[in-house]
């Protein structure tokens, strides 16, 4: 177990972005641990945040037909 737990600590080490969230989210029993890591790394300045570790998101625009009108919280909403 201790072996699996190790592997495991030194893939989050080595992933971008998207595979610490997956391993932080997918092993809650290692979250201690993940966030030392992280803790450490930035205050080393060992790990800076690139731009292709961000995930990318589409540009979604909100949908103003569900967006209420002038004075309708006022009314409404009492």
């Amino acid at each position: 177990m201790k072996r699996k737990t190790e592997r495991l600590l030194e893939d989050y080490r080595q992933a971008d972005f998207t595979k610490r969230l997956h391993l932080f989210l997918e092993y809650s029993d290692l979250r201690a641990e993940f966030m030392q890591i992280d803790q450490d790394e930035a205050a080393s300045g060992q790990r800076a945040l690139k731009q292709s570790d961000i995930p990318k998101t589409c540009g979604v625009r909100p949908w103003t037909r569900f967006r209420p009108l002038p004075g309708f919280q006022k009314r409404y909403c009492r």
